[in-house]
């Protein structure tokens, strides 16, 4: 199920919002941050950074860029952590589990 443009104060802009199953978000979850701990990936995160321009987000942690998409891990209000990425023109998709639809959403 896919809702589009919902606003996400996390990231303060518009959110592709797709709705997934936990073990979906686990493993999403499990490569980001695993991704995140190759070697370089600081330098190719700030050149994506450079390129692209800074994502403001509130506390999101394990920045990667896979492909030419940057990814993060960003918390809920209640510490459930989600998944997003950051495509090269902007757009923002977030995975999320039906109940922090609702929650984190607008």
């Amino acid at each position: 199920m896919r809702a589009r443009s919902l606003w996400c104060a996390a990231v303060d802009v518009p959110v592709n919002v797709e709705i997934v199953t936990f073990n979906v978000i686990d493993e999403l979850l499990a490569k980001i941050e695993h991704a995140a701990t190759h070697a370089n990936m600081a330098a190719a995160v700030q050149q994506w950074f450079a390129d692209h321009g800074e994502i403001h987000t509130k506390a999101a942690r394990s920045y990667a860029v896979v492909g030419d998409h940057l990814m993060f891990v960003h918390p809920c209000p209640d510490g459930v952590l989600l998944p997003f990425d950051v495509s090269p023109e902007g757009e923002v998709t977030a995975w999320v589990d039906p109940e922090h639809a609702g929650e984190s959403f607008d």
